[in-house]
């Protein structure tokens, strides 16, 4: 297929396009009609309009919108999806960018990953679009009217005690205590990544989240385990300092997390598990030990029930072990003994007999 045009560069990027597209298994007539806005030759740059740019070059200016909005999240999650979309999409121009694009993306990715995470990547895209418009440089979301994927409801994959413990013995030394602390709080792996000596109150017992998945400051309780170990980190460091840190004094990255996380599982002969299910493996233990849905969300920092609601099935089976809770704190509401209840029953029948009798003999009368 002729990839021929008046500018070496333009020609290299329209092959590019053109081996994407034919991955796909798209037709030649149909790569042609999906290349037909490509140009000839590179325009001159009229000085009174935005420079029209590629998705590459997005990029960074998306990234700096959602930093100034304290997003940690970009590292974790954001920015990941931001560099599979560059895969596909970088060389394209923003301003022809269509729905048959992020739905060509949508296919490409069908055969490699699950729908949600597909369905992530791409409400990310319409994101970074948004930020786009914003800045003027489109008129446009390409994402409009494009169909998401169906999901299936999120799995509840949650460590068995003995599984957890084998989990901690099989971590690496940096990693042990961090785990440990994920499976008692239920924090988020980015939210204890950035956590520092200021955001941890001895005095009160509880670890203060101020960047959080949906930018709310929260607060979590500490169990005993987790002081002990905060405790013996602690040596009067500085407030803004990282309580989890390299030898360097830098943050921990995600990446590295997941590795040392993944060969700790491996080396556990851990089957299916990922990171995320420490935090339903906190949610699965509260409910079972007898504790409520609604104060579970507020300790994850749920802002819909209905994301708590997944775990309902956990607290059915153990609403035995609330009441026999809730029967030792009424111990002091309750009737006479039995036998004082038997015998003022006796007497009650026996008063009704006797006043029957005499109402029997009266009527011979």
């Amino acid at each position: 297929m002729s990839t021929r045009t008046d500018d070496p560069e333009i020609a290299e990027i329209r092959r590019s396009e053109v081996k994407k597209l034919a991955l796909l298994g798209l037709t030649r007539r149909e790569i042609e009609g999906r290349l037909a806005w490509f140009p000839k030759r590179q325009e001159p740059i009229d000085q009174d309009k935005p420079a029209d740019l590629t998705f590459h070059e997005l990029l960074p200016i998306a990234e700096g919108h959602w930093r100034q909005l304290n997003r940690r999240s970009y590292d974790t999650f954001m920015g990941r999806c931001m560099k599979r979309l560059d895969e596909f999409f970088g060389s394209k121009m923003l301003t022809a960018m269509t729905s048959a694009d992020v739905t060509d993306y949508q296919k490409y990715r069908k055969s490699s990953v699950k729908p949600s995470t597909i369905n992530r990547e791409v409400s990310v895209l319409r994101r970074a679009f948004n930020i786009a418009k914003l800045k003027k440089l489109v008129q446009t979301n390409p994402v409009q009217g494009v169909d998401f994927f169906p999901e299936s409801k999120g799995r509840v994959r949650y460590l068995e005690l003995p599984e957890a413990k084998k989990l901690l013995d099989n971590c690496v030394d940096w990693l042990k205590p961090m785990a440990t602390i994920l499976l008692h709080t239920g924090v988020r792996v980015s939210e204890l990544l950035g956590l520092t000596w200021g955001q941890v109150d001895f005095g009160r017992n509880v670890l203060i989240l101020e960047h959080t998945k949906n930018d709310e400051v929260r607060e979590v309780p500490m169990t005993q385990i987790v002081l002990t170990i905060l405790k013996e980190k602690w040596h009067k460091q500085l407030s803004d300092a990282l309580v989890f840190h390299t030898r360097t004094g830098t943050q921990y990255s995600y990446d590295n997390f997941r590795r040392a996380f993944h060969q700790a599982r491996e080396d556990a002969g851990i089957k299916n598990l990922r990171i995320h299910d420490l935090r339903h493996s906190f949610a699965s233990h509260f409910l079972m030990s007898g504790n409520d849905l609604y104060t579970l969300g507020q300790l994850l920092g749920h802002q819909d029930p209905k994301t708590t609601a997944r775990y309902t099935h956990l607290a059915a089976g153990y609403k035995q072990v609330a009441i026999r809770t809730f029967e030792q704190h009424m111990t002091v509401v309750q009737p006479e003994e039995q036998e004082e209840q038997e015998d003022s029953h006796t007497r009650f029948l026996h008063g009704r007999a006797e006043n029957g009798v005499e109402s029997e003999k009266e009527s011979h009368v």
